[in-house]
């Protein structure tokens, strides 16, 4: 397995430009108001962020989680590994390290975790018809990643190629793709971007099937352009770009006056 060249990935720069100028306005507003109820404006953005983040860990569990039971494991796995994602942006730490996959995990599926405590897998997993990476691998493309990550400027295409490339690598037996998603959303929350998640079943089938097969012509093709990869990349743009239009749709009608 090679490493995806983002440089092949065919991305909406223009929405990310709309975008970079939705999210820059709403916070000029905050900001440059303060002696016009900026203190009312800053309450009702950190209220729909939270609800924001509530939702991706409601829509996340409820689509991966069999049961009731499973749904309540998975709600307070993901409570607390968002709350510890949170605390990390609030310290000025980025996502950069195996340590912090890692521990990311555990607090995602620590069940799964407890396979293989404090490391990577060590067997051989399929994702859909990708068999991924031989274990000996992991510990190698995981450093390779975290230094092509360093080398992405965009940070939503960075959060994005996380997210696809650690699904790819898959160095977990379980949780992989909750902890990707996490990741993903770590990187837009330090760069002061909203949380993203997957509104529908319908749209998580697609997402599934784009991922597959990313994957599968990525293993035969590595060195051309793919489909299915643009429409990953472009299809998680666009929900970034919906969690921005929640927030100035949420922001309007509290303060119609001020957007």
């Amino acid at each position: 397995m090679e490493l995806l060249n983002i440089d092949l990935v065919d991305i909406n720069y223009k929405l990310i430009g709309e975008i970079n100028r939705k999210r820059n306005n709403f916070y000029r507003k905050i900001i440059y108001d303060i002696e016009k109820n900026s203190s009312g404006l800053f309450k009702t953005f950190l209220k729909n962020f939270q609800t924001l983040q509530d939702m991706m860990k409601m829509k996340s569990a409820k689509q991966e989680a069999a049961s009731k039971e499973e749904l309540k494991i998975y709600l307070n796995n993901l409570h607390n590994a968002l709350d510890y994602v949170v605390e990390k942006v609030s310290e000025n730490k980025i996502f950069s390290d195996h340590h912090e996959i890692i521990f990311l995990h555990n607090l995602i599926d620590p069940t799964a975790h407890q396979q293989h405590p404090n490391e990577y897998r060590n067997t051989l997993v399929m994702v859909g018809n990708h068999l991924a990476p031989e274990p000996e691998r992991i510990f190698s493309l995981m450093n390779n990643l975290m230094y092509n990550l360093d080398n992405i400027a965009n940070p939503l295409v960075k959060a994005i190629y996380a997210h696809h490339e650690i699904v790819r690598i898959h160095p977990f037996v379980d949780g992989n793709g909750r902890t990707a998603r996490l990741v993903m959303n770590w990187i837009l929350m330090y760069e002061l971007f909203p949380p993203v998640f997957i509104k529908t079943a319908e749209c998580r089938r697609n997402y599934i099937k784009d991922l597959d097969q990313s994957f599968s012509h990525l293993e035969t093709d590595p060195e051309s352009p793919n489909d299915a990869t643009n429409r990953f990349f472009n299809d998680e743009i666009q929900r970034v770009n919906l969690s921005v239009d929640f927030l100035i749709k949420t922001m309007k009608e509290k303060h119609p006056n001020k957007f």
